[in-house]
């Protein structure tokens, strides 16, 4: 009942689709809300979608990205649905970041779930376009992926980057292949390793990843061995 509603109030020539109240959201955003404590049945879906596709803003006059909200709820069915939605007819929208300067799949660099979704809900081009984007700390999805010690959403990650951007750094001139040696997490670094990332890039204090390997990780110490010369 509640999608049929919402279509009738939305076909009305005066609607305004984003209108924030004093003490309240926008429509989309009390939608939201509802969803917080529950699993999301098909019809809250449906109306998410919905207000989506009529050109309700995922960005709130408060700055709060409803994409970034269903990704830290976990809610997996309306993250997706709401991708498929905005880059089917407001594609723009994908790539509204916080003000940390951060999109979607910086923050679903620390869950692999989370990723794959974006991987199977986006076009291979806006996926790509959000996999290379950095933050205000220059770093991009596979830094933070590697920082979490995610190594399955570095998996992911690097199918898609050029070999370039395995080496990207950031504002430090850190790489992914610093952070996932610095927390001796083996099967991150094996991922960067194998898509070509170099063992012998400087960070700005001039550390290369094996000033960080950790005293007798020979696990670590056999995968770096296998990397790029550059």
């Amino acid at each position: 009942r509640a999608p049929k509603l919402l279509k009738v109030v939305l076909s009305h020539p005066y609607h305004d689709i984003n209108h924030e109240p004093a003490f309240g959201s926008s429509p989309l955003f009390e939608a939201m809300a509802l969803l917080t404590h529950s699993e999301p049945s098909a019809d809250a879906i449906a109306v998410v979608s919905m207000l989506i596709r009529h050109g309700a803003s995922i960005i709130s006059a408060r700055g709060e990205n409803a994409l970034l909200r269903a990704a830290v709820l976990g809610r997996r069915q309306l993250l997706a649905t709401m991708l498929k939605t905005l880059d089917a007819q407001h594609q723009e929208h994908i790539f509204k970041v916080d003000g940390e300067g951060r999109n979607i799949l910086h923050y679903a660099a620390a869950e692999p779930g989370q990723v794959l979704i974006a991987a199977a809900s986006l076009s291979e081009g806006t996926f790509q376009s959000l996999a290379t984007a950095v933050d205000e700390q220059n770093k991009t999805a596979l830094i933070l992926a590697a920082i979490h010690g995610c190594g399955l959403a570095c998996k992911h990650l690097v199918e898609v980057v050029e070999p370039v951007a395995v080496d990207h750094r950031d504002a430090d001139g850190s790489t992914a292949l610093h952070y996932a040696v610095a927390f001796a997490n083996d099967f991150a670094a094996r991922t960067l390793v194998d898509a070509g990332a170099s063992c012998h890039l400087a960070d700005a204090d001039g550390f290369t990843v094996w000033d960080l390997l950790q005293e007798g990780d020979d696990v670590m110490k056999a995968v770096l061995r296998r990397c790029s010369p550059r």
